[in-house]
């Protein structure tokens, strides 16, 4: 028997159904002295007493519950983890057998994902079944009495034979967009009978978890998004790196002169092959490291470094740069600087990406410095926190940043207008994998700028001891 709000109110009468009586529980003799009640059913068979609700709920533990569930909403707790929750919360606050979802399929079937106790076995309930249809489809509550479908004993809920259930509800959980899952509530034959105000609850109780759970379908679609953004990523890095490695080989067999003599004309087009194919390649590296930074897929291998040689290493790098464009290098690191925590791969790639940055967009015979300094000034951390780090300054007086762009200066693909930026080679990416970086090691990272007169990006870092 199907059961929807409206029609259990019509319900005033005995009614008989197979071997099934329902009658009103205002027409049931005594009740027990002090027991908290409302209007009930009570269902029969043969005129035997099978089942009675009795309703006496604890509203401070229903309020624990809600609160409970609401943090899981609110947190950024995987799906499936949340949706376990959410039918054992559900099942607790409304006092039932279990509680199970039902999740939709591609082919207008519903799987079981979650149940409240266990694991949730591997169900599949057909759209064609009525109660289904009226709260997948339809998206209507239902409510179901129903103990055996015909004479011979047969189960009445064959799909959910697991949890013999007798009383059943079963209520819509909206998604935007997307078609609804299913909420079941399962009580057996030896149990409570669901009445019109059970269904009402888990309508209340579903249409607020449905709000948590567009956010948590959300995020759970963010990160799925975001891994497939990473296999890509991942698969094209390696396609592209292959021929580039292909490339650049025979780029340099043709420049030693393995097929002939090289003249001075083609040395150059083939030192032009070279460049593009070693920028190419940084570009790939730079995709993967951003991939796998947002994916958190990066596993630091952390040794007690000195923050000094990490620095002194990364001049030599820029040595070139600084010398074409006759720059004036400045260096000024306090005495007994003290060790960090890190990577050292990591940390060297943060100091070279911020000192490239600073040579690239400074002009010929502009100034670059690099100071660091311990402790920390107050300008990244608190006045208490300033022994906890060591930090590092980058400055330049170099082409600086607008105003308006500062805002987006760590945003993936930004570049500044400015004409001498559009004509530096770059990607928009070392400043995001910069920022990644430091906060990968638990530092903190910021810049001041000033157009026409030049940059200052500072980072910190906790020193070693900080973090033993």
């Amino acid at each position: 028997m199907f059961l929807t709000p409206g029609r259990l109110r019509d319900k005033l009468s005995i009614q008989r159904f197979g071997a099934l009586t329902l009658i009103p529980a205002s027409r049931c003799p005594a009740r027990p002295s002090g027991a908290i009640q409302k209007p009930a059913l009570i269902v029969t068979r043969g005129g035997i007493l099978i089942g009675k609700r009795i309703k006496m709920k604890d509203p401070l533990r229903q309020t624990t519950i809600l609160r409970e569930m609401a943090h899981a909403m609110l947190s950024s707790v995987p799906l499936d983890e949340a949706l376990k929750l959410f039918a054992s919360q559900a099942a607790d606050y409304l006092d039932v057998r279990t509680v199970l979802i039902f999740w939709p399929q591609p082919n207008g079937e519903f799987a079981l994902r979650a149940a409240a106790e266990g694991t949730a076995p591997a169900i599949v309930i057909s759209p064609a079944v009525e109660w289904v249809k009226m709260a997948g489809l339809d998206e209507r509550a239902v409510l179901v009495h129903e103990a055996c479908s015909d004479a011979s004993g047969r189960p009445g809920f064959p799909e959910l034979a697991t949890w013999a259930p007798f009383s059943l509800m079963c209520v819509p959980l909206k998604r935007p967009q997307c078609p609804a899952a299913l909420m079941v509530a399962i009580n057996r034959l030896d149990e409570a009978v669901f009445d019109e105000e059970d269904l009402a609850s888990f309508s209340m109780l579903a249409d607020w978890m449905s709000v948590g759970l567009a956010k948590l379908q959300a995020e759970s679609d963010a990160e799925l998004l975001k891994q497939e953004k990473t296999d890509f990523v991942s698969l094209v890095s390696h396609e592209m790196r292959v021929p580039m490695t292909s490339v650049k080989g025979y780029a340099k067999l043709l420049a030693l002169g393995t097929a002939g003599n090289v003249l001075d004309s083609q040395k150059q087009f083939l030192d032009a092959i070279t460049r593009n194919v070693n920028r190419m390649d940084r570009l790939v590296s730079v995709l993967l490291d951003l991939s796998r930074l947002e994916a958190g897929r990066v596993v630091p291998d952390w040794q007690v470094v000195s923050l000094k040689s990490v620095i002194e290493d990364n001049l030599h790098k820029v040595s070139a740069m600084v010398t074409q464009k006759e720059l004036n290098l400045e260096v000024d690191m306090s005495l007994g600087l003290p060790l960090v925590y890190a990577d050292p791969d990591k940390l060297a790639q943060v100091v070279e990406n911020l000192l490239l940055n600073a040579c690239l967009y400074t002009p010929e015979k502009g100034t670059v410095s690099v100071a660091v300094r311990y402790p920390a000034s107050d300008t990244l951390v608190g006045h208490e926190e300033r022994e906890d780090f060591v930090e590092v300054q980058v400055s330049d007086t170099g082409i600086g940043i607008a105003e308006e762009d500062r805002p987006k200066v760590f945003y993936r693909f930004f570049r500044g207008d400015h004409p001498l930026v559009q004509e530096a080679a770059g990607t928009g990416f070392s400043l995001i994998v910069t920022r990644l970086l430091v906060e990968l090691h638990q530092g903190r990272i910021g810049f001041t700028s000033h157009l026409g007169q030049g940059s200052r990006f500072t980072f910190v870092l906790p020193i070693a001891k900080s973090q033993t």
